[in-house]
């Protein structure tokens, strides 16, 4: 693939650009794990249309109790959260969380970073939680929707790692691949023209000046994650208002998800 990708961009660096962007806007599934059925299966499961297709959601608890919305990351999924469901859930909270189109066992064939974006402001504005907690890209979403919905009621925002500028997703994934600064403009300006975004807003600095709820925002990230870079954190907590950085140490991407320092911190929040 990599081999074809830069036979291609010596072509035409638009064509190895539309593949990348196709790429992007198809998320890998990942294999549902045991413990994390085990937290699904003991929800109450909703199913939802969203644009003409199925969304999968999942209720933990009433409604009427306060709620807590979790938002998966991009190629993640509802049951990720599962430790942190089953904590929610015995401190009485209401826990909703839903596969976002294209992730999980929601439909949807393609999506986009920007199409799950729309997704997760049009959840917020309908659910309208007291505490929002997100994992990696579901923060991007989130800060969305606190600068662009009105009247929410978000008093909290837990984000247990964050990326702060989609320019330095874009500038990690070239270089991985190995394809050229001309590839990676063609990439931009495909980008900008399809999702109908400016590249240049899309950072966390420029969510702050819009913001229209400042609740108050805990970062959670270790400084061991190999997927996304602590630094990307420490940018946005001196980016956003109201936001504290706690650092942890020997936890991955996904395992900090379940990891019981990240649960004691929680509680501590709540």
């Amino acid at each position: 693939m990599l081999k074809l990708l830069k036979l291609l961009e010596r072509i035409s660096p638009y064509w190895a650009a539309l593949i990348i962007y196709q790429f992007l806007s198809r998320p890998k599934k990942r294999p549902v794990k045991q413990h994390e059925t085990q937290i699904l299966d003991k929800a109450e499961k909703q199913t939802m249309l969203y644009q003409g297709k199925r969304i999968t959601g999942y209720v933990w608890g009433k409604e009427e109790q306060p709620i807590v919305m979790l938002i998966h990351g991009w190629e993640g999924r509802a049951g990720n959260f599962g430790s942190i469901v089953t904590l929610l859930h015995s401190l009485g909270y209401c826990v909703i969380a839903y596969d976002g189109p294209a992730h999980g066992t929601s439909e949807v064939r393609g999506t986009s970073m920007f199409s799950y974006a729309h997704f997760v402001n049009d959840r917020i504005g309908a659910i309208n939680p007291k505490i929002i907690i997100t994992h990696s890209f579901g923060s991007v979403p989130t800060m969305m929707a606190l600068s662009q919905l009105e009247n929410l009621i978000v008093e909290q925002v837990i984000s247990i790692t964050t990326p702060y500028d989609f320019r330095h997703f874009l500038d990690r994934t070239m270089t991985e691949v190995g394809l050229s600064d001309g590839t990676k403009k063609e990439l931009i300006q495909l980008i900008e023209k399809r999702d109908a975004v400016d590249m240049t807003a899309l950072n966390m600095t420029s969510r702050a000046a819009l913001l229209k709820v400042q609740p108050k925002i805990t970062i959670i990230h270790s400084e061991d994650d190999k997927v996304l870079p602590i630094s990307e954190s420490y940018l946005t907590e001196k980016a956003l208002p109201n936001a504290a950085l706690i650092p942890l140490k020997n936890e991955g991407h996904y395992s900090i998800l379940w990891a019981e320092e990240t649960l004691q911190i929680i509680r501590k929040l709540i």
